[in-house]
């Protein structure tokens, strides 16, 4: 019959079936897993990549770095006197970031106060880059989740193909 000691067996039993467990749960779950995000959902997948002349420049979901200001007053000042608006024009998201601060995206607000200056830059007119800023400002998730905003990165990425700076 059985040679070995029950307590061994119980052992070994145990050991099959943390092997067929760690299999199912640690290899096969997340490779199915995996294999369905590629299949449906592709694009978010892989990190929502963004390209510009065949070179991956970013992510959607990511915003490009910036310096972050430690004296809003100062912010505000500096930004008024680059966009020449007044401080009271000013939305909070330009002079403040998220907790991360990696958000991919400003309020329209924030990008109108700056069509003006982008437009001096491109040398194009300011109806042309609100058309952009238009194009690219993304509404509300499912209608009523969180804000309006504008990608930043893919309307930088619109803005160089479409007017480069010094043309």
């Amino acid at each position: 019959m059985n040679r070995l000691p029950s307590w061994i067996r119980q052992h070994i039993a145990a050991l099959r079936g943390l092997l067929v467990f760690t299999v199912i749960c640690g290899v096969l779950y997340p490779v199915a897993m995996w294999s369905v995000a590629q299949v449906a959902f592709h694009d978010h997948a892989n990190g929502s990549l963004v390209s510009a002349n065949g070179h991956v420049v970013g992510s959607s979901l990511l915003c490009q770095e910036f310096i972050n200001a430690k004296d809003i007053k100062t912010r505000h000042q500096q930004i008024a006197t680059l966009d020449h608006v007044k401080i009271s024009q000013i939305p909070a998201d330009a002079v403040t970031a998220s907790g991360s601060g990696m958000d991919p995206g400003i309020s329209p607000a924030n990008a109108a106060i700056q069509v003006d200056r982008v437009a001096a830059a491109r040398h194009v007119s300011p109806a042309a880059i609100s058309a952009l800023v238009h194009q690219y400002t993304q509404g509300w998730t499912l209608g009523f989740l969180g804000e309006p905003q504008v990608n930043v990165l893919e309307l930088n990425i619109a803005l160089d193909q479409k007017y480069p700076v010094g043309h």
